[in-house]
Formats: C-alpha cells, sequence, structure tokens
C-alpha cells in the first residue's frame, strides 16, 4: 500500500466531519496542489462505504465495493512573517550601562583541596537590564555558577554580562583557581 502523507489524512478526515451525513462528498478541486510542485507523486485516495454504512477513507479500494475518488482540496498556506521587535529608546539607552562586573568568590589564586563543588560569586553593578544575562566562563568553556566535582588543575574564570544578541557588554577581571585532589598514586 501507498503511505499517506499526514496531511492529505487530516484533509479527509475534515472534509468527512464537515460533511457528516452526507450520501456522498464534493469532487471539486484541483489535482495540481504542492505536492506536484515539489515533485511529488500525486497519490489517490477512495472513498467506500462498509457493511455498518461508515464511510471507509483508503489507498487501495476493495474491488468488492464501489468506490468513489476523493479529490483533495489545494491547501492553504500562509508565508510566515517573524516580527522585527522594536527596542525602546529607554531600553537603547540601558543598553549601553557600563557594568562594573567582579567575581568576588573564590579568590583569586586561591587553593582548594578535593573540593565537591566550586561555587563562584559575581557581583555585578547595575543590575543587569532585561534579556541581559550572566555568563561563567571556566578556561573558555561556559560553565554553572556552581561546579560539582571540578577537575584538579587550573581553573581560569571569567563573568560577563551579554546583551539578548549574544554580545558581551561586560567582563570581569580573570581569576585563576587551582583544585588539588589527593591521589593514591602519590603516596
Amino acid at each position: 500500500m501507498l503511505m499517506l502523507r499526514f496531511s492529505v489524512l487530516l484533509l479527509v478526515l475534515f472534509s468527512v466531519a464537515a460533511q457528516a451525513g452526507a450520501e456522498e462528498l464534493p469532487l471539486t478541486a484541483d489535482e495540481s496542489g504542492d505536492d506536484e510542485a515539489a515533485g511529488e507523486q500525486t497519490q489517490r485516495i477512495y472513498r467506500t462505504v462498509d457493511d455498518q454504512g461508515r464511510p471507509v477513507f483508503t489507498d487501495a479500494p476493495d474491488s468488492r465495493r464501489p468506490a468513489q475518488e476523493v479529490q483533495i482540496r489545494e491547501q492553504n498556506t500562509i508565508p510566515m512573517v517573524v516580527p522585527k521587535v522594536a527596542v525602546p529608546a529607554d531600553e537603547k539607552a540601558k543598553a549601553s550601562l557600563d557594568y562594573k562586573l567582579a567575581i568576588t568568590s573564590p579568590k583569586n589564586e586561591e587553593t582548594l583541596q578535593n573540593p565537591e563543588s566550586m561555587t563562584v560569586a559575581v557581583s555585578v553593578s547595575p543590575e543587569p537590564s532585561k534579556g541581559h544575562v550572566l555568563r561563567l566562563l571556566d578556561n573558555g568553556d561556559e560553565v554553572a555558577m556552581v561546579i560539582e566535582w571540578p577537575d584538579r588543575g587550573e581553573h581560569r574564570l571569567v563573568a560577563q554580562v551579554l546583551s539578548q544578541e549574544g554580545e558581551v557588554l561586560a567582563e570581569s577581571a580573570e581569576v585563576v583557581v587551582y583544585v588539588q585532589r589527593v591521589s593514591i598514586l602519590n603516596k
């Protein structure tokens, strides 16, 4: 059997629902739909009635029952237009704010012994505007403000404030933290 496209089946079901109780479906439509324009083969759908009088739609009609070919109407399509959001003047002024950004904990060149987690505290002044986000980088990779089971070695932490477009508006000074872990190899 031929595979039916979901949209074609849906159109047939809506057509049946709209004409519930009617003897036969009107066979009016233009066969040159979007499927042919896209180079796809047009599929045929047939309507028959089963022994209980219920309509049955199929792509392979039973030769024992009379079948009518159903003409599928062309689908309505509307091109999607993404509206551009105008940024109010006061928002533009806020975007140009100079942020003062600093990592307050852990301290620069601090050494942590066997930490389960490393919580990074950041001071931002003024408070970030709507749409601006705070991001933390650990050795250049974006991480959460709480780093679970940090790897041993050097961690170079930098905090950034980003605009909605991802532009870096402010960046803190780099803080270097050392993580030491006990190893059975060092005994």
